[in-house]
C-alpha cells in the first residue's frame, strides 16, 4: 500500500495562544502541520490595529498516518493540549476541508477568502468622527481607499476612507 495515501489530517488542541509555540516544536518534530492565519483589522483602545491570527484560534491540523506515526508525542508537545479524539483513536478532520484551507492560502502565507467589501456593500466605519455609521461601498481604488455613501443628517453624503476603516456591516 502506498503510505501516501494514508496520510490524513488530524486536529489538535492547542493551549490558549500558544499556536506558534505548538507549531515550531511539531516542526522541531519533523510532523507536517497546517496553522492557518489570516490578517485581521481590529479595534482596540480607540485605535485601528492589523494584526495576524490563527483562523481557527487555539487549533492546529497535523497530517500523519496513525499507523505508523508515534502519534501519542503530539500530546506531549509544548504548546499542545491534545489531539482531537474519538475513544482512544485521533479524529481524522473530513476529507476536503484541510485540502480546501490548503488552496486558499496566498503567497505570503495567509488565507484568504473573497473580501466582503465590493461596490454596493453595506459598511460601518470603525474610526474617526463618524465611527459606527453605515455607509454603501460607491467604489475602490488600487491605493486602499474606498468610496463610500454615508447617510448623515437626512442628506447624502459622499465620502472616502481607508479600506482599514471599515468593516461589512
Amino acid at each position: 500500500m502506498n503510505a501516501e495515501l494514508d496520510m490524513r489530517w488530524f486536529a489538535a488542541t492547542t493551549l490558549p495562544r500558544q499556536e506558534m509555540v505548538a507549531a515550531e516544536n511539531l516542526k522541531a518534530q519533523s510532523f507536517e502541520f497546517l496553522l492557518p492565519r489570516l490578517r485581521v483589522t481590529k479595534r482596540h483602545a480607540r485605535r485601528v490595529v492589523e494584526a495576524i491570527d490563527p483562523l481557527f484560534p487555539g487549533y492546529i491540523f497535523i497530517r500523519m498516518d496513525p499507523a505508523v506515526t508515534a502519534w501519542r508525542s503530539i500530546n506531549g508537545t509544548r504548546g499542545i493540549g491534545n489531539l482531537v479524539m474519538s475513544g482512544d483513536r485521533p479524529v481524522p478532520a473530513r476529507p476536503g476541508i484541510v485540502e480546501t484551507i490548503l488552496e486558499s492560502i496566498g503567497p505570503d502565507g495567509m488565507v484568504k477568502f473573497t473580501d466582503p467589501i465590493q461596490p454596493g456593500a453595506r459598511v460601518r466605519l470603525l474610526a474617526g468622527p463618524f465611527a459606527d455609521v453605515l455607509g454603501e461601498v460607491v467604489s475602490l481604488d488600487g491605493r486602499g481607499r474606498v468610496n463610500l455613501l454615508l447617510s448623515l443628517f437626512g442628506m447624502s453624503v459622499y465620502a472616502e476612507v481607508k479600506r482599514s476603516n471599515l468593516v461589512a456591516a
